[in-house]
């Protein structure tokens, strides 16, 4: 099946997790970079992945699946997110995290994509823009008041969670 990855990734996360799920697939694929990712007409499975930051995937997707609409809603299209919370919480009257970041997207298509998830990811300090890591230092003081000095370093990313997913695209692609 000729398969296509574009990933939008600040710090590699999303692309690492792209590889994963494309390995356990057993596709040949090629794997893009949002920037330099090609149109999707000729490819027949579509997978499209996004870190999130500041509550959503990256605007360079969001771009993307604007420009190529309606070639993707003739493909069997897969989207996945990765963030640190995959569930979400609902606090403070908004809901944070979760299907949250994704759903804006989703809600995009007139026909619902084969399959779309929320994986886990990873906060490295280390890796971290100045910007992202003022955000993140804040979010932790104002909306989890945690009063930390420094963001902490935490990952959650897992090669077997990736491969779960990619089991669920190869049982919807059976079944269809």
């Amino acid at each position: 099946m000729r398969t296509l990855l574009v990933y939008a990734s600040r710090y590699g996360s999303t692309r690492l997790i792209g590889e994963w799920i494309i390995e356990r697939l057993g596709f040949v694929a090629e794997i893009k970079d949002v920037k330099k990712a090609p149109a999707p007409s000729a490819y027949e499975l579509v997978i499209i992945g996004s870190g999130v930051y500041s509550e959503g995937v990256l605007p360079e997707i969001n771009a993307y699946i604007d420009k190529y609409l309606d070639v993707l809603e003739e493909k069997q299209v897969v989207l996945y997110a990765v963030c640190m919370d995959v569930e979400g919480v609902y606090l403070k009257g908004k809901i944070w995290g979760g299907w949250a970041y994704l759903l804006p997207v989703i809600k995009k298509f007139k026909n619902p994509p084969l399959h779309a998830g929320l994986l886990h990811g990873e906060i490295n300090p280390a890796k971290l823009s100045q910007d992202d890591y003022q955000r993140l230092l804040s979010f932790y003081n104002k909306v989890l008041r945690r009063q930390v000095d420094k963001v902490p370093y935490k990952t959650m990313l897992n090669k077997q969670e990736a491969w779960t997913f990619a089991e669920k695209i190869l049982w919807r692609l059976k079944k269809r």
